[in-house]
């Protein structure tokens, strides 16, 4: 098993960016082991948080702000919300499964972070009409007058209000 260590400035700077991307403290202990071979204690790690820490130094406070911006700027108020959070967690989960020789599992996860990088899992879809044209309008009323469409809304809401005084007399 590695070592306790102090951290160096480039595994300070990891642990900021880890936590500006939202993972809690023993996601970034257990990152921080996996990327420099080093064991960090969870009390240890968490003083790099400077969502927790105001006493963090000014360069990696302002590392953490740069780094949770552009990481924020994805999309929404929950982590999860984040393409990147969750491409990371599928990552993980991947690697994991991997590790335990669940392929099947591990083809799965790839799969869904594929969908969610291309953007399958949002509700914004473009439509367009013959050819990736525009979509034609076409309405009936174009050709009626002012008075004439006053007089169809009128015929509208009288339907609306005399099916409402049905229900209310109980003839409906």
């Amino acid at each position: 098993m590695a070592d306790v260590q102090k951290l160096t400035a480039e595994q300070k700077r990891f642990a900021v960016q880890c936590f500006a991307c939202c993972m809690t403290p023993q996601q970034v202990a257990d990152a921080v082991k996996e990327e420099f071979n080093i064991v960090v204690q969870r009390s240890h790690i968490v003083y790099y948080d400077a969502g927790r820490n105001q006493k963090l130094k000014k360069d990696l406070a302002e590392l953490f702000e740069k780094t949770r911006k552009e990481f924020c700027e994805e999309t929404g108020k929950h982590a999860i919300a984040y393409v990147g959070y969750r491409l990371g967690r599928l990552q993980r989960m991947s690697e994991k499964a991997e590790q335990s020789k669940n392929f099947v599992l591990a083809s799965q996860l790839l799969e869904q972070a594929a969908k969610d990088a291309g953007g399958l899992y949002t509700n914004k879809r473009e439509h367009s009409g013959p050819g990736g044209g525009a979509i034609s309008i076409e309405t009936s009323d174009a050709t009626l007058t002012d008075e004439q469409r006053v007089a169809r809304l009128a015929a509208i809401f009288d339907a609306g209000r005399a099916r409402r005084d049905r229900q209310a007399a109980g003839g409906e």
